[in-house]
C-alpha cells in the first residue's frame, strides 16, 4: 500500500477498488494449536543450525571467507 502497510488483500470485481484485507491466525496461535508442531520445528531448526555452523567453520578454516 502507498502508506507502507503490508497485508494480504483480495480485489472485488474488475476495478482497482474495492479491496478487502484478509486476516488469518497469528503464528503463535498456529503453533499453539498443534502440540507436536513446535517440537518438530525445533528439531528442524536445530539440524539446519548445526549444518550451517559446520559449513561456516569449515569455510573460515579453509580461507573461503575473508
Amino acid at each position: 500500500m502507498k502508506s507502507g502497510h503490508i497485508g494480504l488483500f483480495e480485489r472485488y470485481g474488475k476495478s482497482s477498488l474495492p479491496i478487502k484485507q484478509l486476516m488469518g491466525p497469528s503464528v503463535p496461535q498456529m503453533m499453539g494449536a498443534n502440540e507436536t508442531l513446535p517440537e518438530a520445528v525445533g528439531d528442524d531448526v536445530r539440524k539446519v543450525f548445526e549444518e550451517r555452523m559446520e559449513h561456516e567453520i569449515t569455510a573460515i578454516l579453509n580461507g573461503w571467507h575473508k
